[in-house]
């Protein structure tokens, strides 16, 4: 609880992202993404999976928002349910895609399809008074075809792969900074696997101390829910959400990168 992670492509591509796991028990992730091309994305989530012998269902919960601050147009959805099929025998595939895009009367405007490694498009639903009118069809994703050498790495994309790669300034707190992930891209199996307990164990003892209000996090504050001590996050703030009635929903601060800006981290907890 308290791991971050960011990535801050604004020279390149033109974006930041800022993320935190908020919560442990589920395990929920808060994350936050700004443009300079005129747009902002946020989301909480949280995901929970179900096994049925030879399949897998991924079911994530949440909800996703992005606005275009030039025209304040607002967009939320929810992640769909992801089923993975031939996980122990026989070749590994998952279902295909499927959903549609309405307009504010719940007329039916577009479908959409596609599958999660291939390509996902958009296809016109012809209106009611001309259904002689054609059918536009966009694709809106293409995956890239993979790098060379991709097979030694997992198959990950050539972004996928950067993910993980260390950057100098970052939080203390940040996913790159644990000892069993960087022993992991060693080949270090045997050490990684023992830092991995001992991160695990020490993460079960402050969850204790947090419960038994022995614990202050540095200068993190605690809260208490229902006569628990809870840890709050730092860079995310739970509230009801802006859109979405009678629902919570985690927001960004505005404060992660002022205090990257500063180099000042004395608040971040030691979790590693």
């Amino acid at each position: 609880m308290g791991e971050t992670y960011e990535w801050d492509r604004m020279e390149d591509l033109g974006w930041r992202y800022i993320s935190e796991q908020v919560s442990h028990h589920p395990p929920t992730a808060a994350t936050h993404c700004e443009s300079t091309a005129g747009w902002v994305c946020w989301q909480d989530l949280t995901m929970h999976s179900h096994w049925h012998m030879n399949t897998c269902d991924f079911d994530p919960t949440g909800i996703t928002h992005l606005k275009f601050t030039e025209s304040g147009h607002h967009y939320t959805w929810r992640k769909v349910s992801t089923i993975v099929h031939n996980l122990i025998m026989g070749k590994l595939w998952v279902d295909q895609v499927k959903g549609a895009v309405s307009d504010s009367t719940g007329q039916m405007k577009w479908t959409l399809s596609g599958t999660w490694d291939e390509e996902f498009y958009a296809t016109s639903v012809s209106s009611q008074t001309n259904k002689s009118e054609p059918k536009l069809i966009e694709v809106l994703w293409k995956s890239k075809p993979p790098v060379p050498g991709a097979d030694k790495y997992y198959n990950m994309t050539e972004f996928a792969c950067q993910l993980n790669e260390m950057e100098f300034g970052i939080a203390p707190t940040d996913s790159r900074f644990r000892p069993d992930q960087r022993l992991m891209e060693e080949c270090l199996w045997d050490a990684a696997n023992l830092e991995k307990v001992r991160l695990e164990e020490k993460q079960r003892n402050s969850e204790k101390r947090w419960e038994r209000g022995e614990e202050d996090m540095k200068s993190v504050d605690v809260l208490s829910v229902q006569s628990r001590q809870i840890y709050t996050p730092l860079w995310f703030q739970k509230g009801m959400d802006e859109i979405i009635p009678k629902t919570s929903s985690y927001k960004y601060t505005e404060k992660y990168w002022e205090q990257k800006k500063m180099k000042l981290w004395n608040m971040c907890p030691k979790i590693y």
